[in-house]
């Protein structure tokens, strides 16, 4: 999708100018999400327009509805209690979802362990109807594998394609409506994941040895500390980082998490002993956490995390805006992970597999877009690698889920 204007109501508007107001709006919000009660910016009704696409980029308008001060346009208001009603209401059909699917793993004492925004929903982090969940995430051993699936198409689910990192299961009469943010009638998916892992950006990082409680039996059951939940939450903002699409809610996630963690919590993140066992990729979120929102992140353990982390990425870390790692980055950047690499053999496999993917990944990229709106739309991802490297070279192309996002909010 590489046009020139952006048509909404009856004016056009250019996509420099969407770029530059998204990455202004999005600041804005980071803002007001660090300091609620910030000056209201003096936005025209474009610029309100698009921080709606901030807001649901970064799944930050739940959040907005509660506790920003700002009075903003009816339509600005009109859209975050909306956002509010959609995310409490999707909150309760994975409530009731989650209960229906621990009753049986119970009965049957599968063990079946929650992850990320299914954890913290049960723990309580987030406020009622604050954090929105595009799915549900479960890590499952090898014996109950075979379980789960069948158990999940019981539940009225069935299999829906995957990748190296989980098997994907939708609703078997899912249509997915086509809005901004958060749509309560847009199916639940459920992955299920044997290993939790991150392309970092070419070499995997797993680390599912020790999220396992110690004593996990039939049921649902949670990571087996608060310590063990942050190591996930840290590796999982840290590859969408990579990608460049960091959410805000991610590094609130991170501030709520480690909210009142003492110097004996953050020694367990990292092995003190031995600097090589350091997480390098934990840098990057910690210091972002702590740039955007202010959280307390023990110098020693940034100094730690930091001396393991490449050079450039800690630069980046320390200096680029949230804009830069997020969807609130209009455009298609050929390889937005390379200052993730450690070496330089790292860096080439990682240019080779973004630049020539292999004929798995393109089938895994086609399945994944098939499943959205946008995906249909403009000709990026129905193009080959070839035209769209040719496309990349001679024009600078819009991201089609930003794009088709800001469309939606130009003509609602």
């Amino acid at each position: 999708m590489n046009v020139g204007r952006v048509h909404g109501g009856a004016t056009g508007v250019s996509l420099r100018q969407v770029a530059a107001t998204l990455r202004r709006t999005t600041e804005a919000l980071l803002l007001e999400l660090a300091h609620p009660g910030t000056p209201q910016p003096a936005w025209d009704e474009f610029e309100w327009r698009v921080a709606r696409v901030a807001a649901a980029i970064h799944g930050l308008s739940a959040w907005l509805a509660v506790h920003s001060r700002w009075r903003g346009p009816d339509a600005w208001q009109s859209f975050l209690h909306s956002q509010r009603h959609q995310t409490l209401s999707r909150e309760l059909q994975i409530t009731e979802q989650l209960r229906a699917l621990d009753n049986l793993a119970r009965r049957d004492r599968q063990p079946v362990m929650l992850l990320k925004g299914a954890a913290m929903l049960t723990l309580g982090i987030h406020g009622a109807g604050e954090r929105p969940m595009s799915d549900i995430d479960l890590l499952v051993r090898d014996p109950q594998r075979a379980w789960l699936h069948e158990t999940l198409q019981h539940l009225g689910y069935a299999p829906s394609g995957g990748d190296e990192r989980h098997d994907i299961f939708e609703r078997v009469d899912a249509i997915v409506p086509d809005g901004l943010g958060e749509v309560a009638g847009c199916p639940v998916r459920i992955e299920v994941h044997e290993r939790v892992a991150e392309r970092l950006p070419a070499t995997r990082v797993d680390i599912t040895a020790g999220l396992w409680p110690l004593a996990a039996s039939g049921g649902l059951c949670g990571y087996v500390s608060r310590v063990a939940l942050l190591r996930h939450l840290l590796l999982h903002t840290a590859g969408n980082m990579s990608t460049r699409w960091l959410r805000a809610m991610q590094l609130l996630d991170l501030a709520r998490v480690t909210a009142g963690f003492d110097d004996d919590d953050w020694r367990e993140l990292v092995d003190v002993s031995g600097e090589a066992s350091a997480p390098w990729w934990a840098y990057p979120p910690l210091r972002l956490m702590q740039r955007v929102l202010g959280a307390d992140v023990p110098e020693w353990l940034l100094s730690l995390t930091r001396r393991r982390c490449p050079r450039a990425l800690a630069w980046q870390s320390e200096h680029r805006s949230v804009a830069d790692f997020s969807g609130s980055h209009l455009w298609v950047g050929a390889l937005p992970a390379l200052a993730w690499s450690r070496t330089p053999v790292e860096m080439i496999r990682y240019a080779h597999a973004r630049l020539c993917p292999g004929a798995t990944q393109l089938v895994h990229l086609a399945e994944r877009v098939r499943r959205q709106p946008w995906g249909s739309e403009g000709a990026w991802y129905t193009h080959s690698q070839g035209a769209r490297l040719r496309r990349w070279l001679i024009s600078r192309p819009a991201r089609p889920q930003v794009l088709h996002a800001v469309l939606r909010s130009l003509t609602a």
